[in-house]
């Protein structure tokens, strides 16, 4: 039995002398004692009394005699709000209405009969992170007279399904919109002005072309910033000098991988307030995000086992299922359902109580899928239709996982180019962005293969930064695989700014 729970006499102490007649005359005999504390010695010697114990099971409804069963398979112990989501709640009484009412008589729930029946009690306990959560609990020394019962741990099961009609995968995405996101900022920062936000956001992923997904957008300006690869200057948004640079001169992996890391911490970015389908009222409450987000991770991380294998396909609606099996408070240790004020955008309704569990925390568990864990490559999405059916941790979510080692942070080898007579600098798929980023200060970005122009336009951009064409040679000459082609040379040698007039 947990040290936690309480015994008979720590759980009857406090109950007056109406309630400990009215647990005394459920279970068939008259208290002499007249005085409360006696009460309890007198209340206490009888519900441990094997006959006594005896005489009550048999007079248990089926429904209650389950409910005890259940309690008993969880260890004599379970989540107050989760058992008595499932089994009903005692009402509550003032001495008047019990002795006017007696519900002894005729409880209205399970929860109840085992209440009344000196069965069941609820305490409040210290679950850790400072949370506090209330059990209901049968007391430690009752639990020897109660038939034996094998505690079942509930099981995580996550189901494996066919491949899906559509696959979507992210893959390396994210670096790449990342770096395009770091070169437009370093040529033009994003001035900070709370009050056109949202047209300066908009604005701005029309010209990345990141218009897909407003949420995506500002997730990326979001994990740059708590990367610390973006910072706050003078009003602006740009690119954090020290350490972009070195994060641009990591490989692909140790790249994808701090930005994961670094949402996976991160506590001001609320998944919650992102599902569309849900408006949060701002009265005061708070949730944790990043332990929201962990648990769900950690969950992830039990899906890969003989029978699944890293790369299987599974079924969304039975991760949903298993989490709610085995860790239903993952976004509320303390299992408060009544303080979030939560509406649904359909019906308007208030989404309060645990009943409403599918349509908040199955809600979050599939934004995380679809939203972060997507945008960062952990995981490949399945579809049919338009309706989401299935994942798989893709590679990038191993290390995440803790599945493997964390990709080495080292300095990805110097890359090599191809510059031709078309002015195009071509570099090799997947060359570090290092080289690619200071390209980009002569060059425009043709293509996602990697492909810059150099132009006059460009060109007259380098040189107001400080960049002269003899520098631009020197840069192309160190990294060419051959000569550079004369007329390029030659350009970049007769080029001059233009004068104004």
């Amino acid at each position: 039995m947990d040290p936690m729970l309480h015994n008979l006499h720590d759980s009857i102490v406090d109950y007056d002398m109406n309630m400990l007649r009215a647990v005394a005359r459920a279970r068939g005999f008259e208290l002499k004692a007249t005085r409360q504390p006696a009460a309890v010695d007198e209340l206490k010697a009888y519900l441990l009394d094997v006959d006594a114990t005896g005489w009550a099971l048999p007079r248990l409804s089926a429904e209650s005699r389950a409910a005890l069963e259940a309690l008993l398979r969880a260890g004599g112990q379970m989540k107050a709000h989760i058992f008595f989501h499932h089994f009903g709640k005692p009402r509550a009484f003032g001495p008047g209405r019990l002795e006017r009412e007696r519900p002894w008589l005729a409880p209205e729930s399970p929860a109840e009969h085992l209440w009344f029946m000196g069965l069941l009690y609820t305490t409040f306990h210290d679950i850790g992170e400072g949370y506090r959560a209330q059990f209901a609990y049968v007391p430690s020394d009752l639990v020897p007279l109660l038939p034996e019962m094998e505690v079942v741990a509930p099981r995580f099961e996550v189901t494996p399904v066919d491949f899906p009609a559509d696959i979507r995968s992210r893959g390396m995405g994210l670096v790449a919109d990342l770096f395009r996101l770091l070169v437009r900022l370093q040529m033009r920062p994003l001035p900070i002005d709370p009050t056109r936000r949202g047209l300066a956001h908009d604005a701005l992923a029309a010209e990345l072309g990141l218009t897909e997904s407003a949420d995506y957008f500002d997730f990326l300006l979001h994990v740059a910033r708590v990367s610390e690869l973006l910072y706050d200057a003078e009003r602006k948004l740009r690119p954090n000098p020290g350490p972009a640079r070195e994060w641009l001169k990591w490989p692909l992996e140790p790249q994808l991988y701090h930005l994961q890391t670094a949402w996976r911490a991160d506590p001001t970015w609320d998944e919650l307030r992102h599902i569309s389908e849900l408006a949060i009222e701002e009265t005061g409450w708070r949730n944790d995000p990043a332990r929201a987000r962990q648990a769900v991770l950690g969950h992830l991380g039990r899906c890969p086992t003989e029978a699944c294998p890293l790369d299987t396909w599974l079924s969304v609606e039975s991760l949903v299922r298993a989490v709610k099996t085995v860790d239903p408070d993952f976004a509320r240790p303390d299992g408060d359902y009544r303080s979030w004020y939560i509406r649904d955008m359909a019906t308007g309704d208030y989404l309060m109580d645990f009943a409403c569990w599918d349509d908040v925390e199955a809600r979050l568990i599939v934004r995380l899928l679809t939203g972060p864990l997507f945008w960062l490559g952990a995981v490949d999405l399945g579809y049919e239709g338009d309706v989401l059916t299935a994942f798989r941790l893709a590679p990038p979510s191993h290390a995440l996982l803790g599945k493997t080692s964390p990709p080495p942070v080292i300095e990805a080898p110097p890359p090599t180019v191809t510059v031709l007579p078309d002015f195009t600098v071509h570099f090799e798929p997947g060359a570090r962005l290092y080289e690619q980023f200071q390209t980009t200060r002569f060059a425009q970005w043709v293509n996602e293969g990697a492909v810059y122009r150099i132009t006059r336009s460009a060109l007259a951009e380098a040189y107001a930064q400080g960049i002269s064409p003899q520098m631009i040679l020197t840069f192309l000459q160190r990294l060419s695989v051959d000569s550079l082609p004369d007329n390029v040379i030659n350009a970049l040698r007769k080029w001059r700014p233009a004068v104004p007039s």
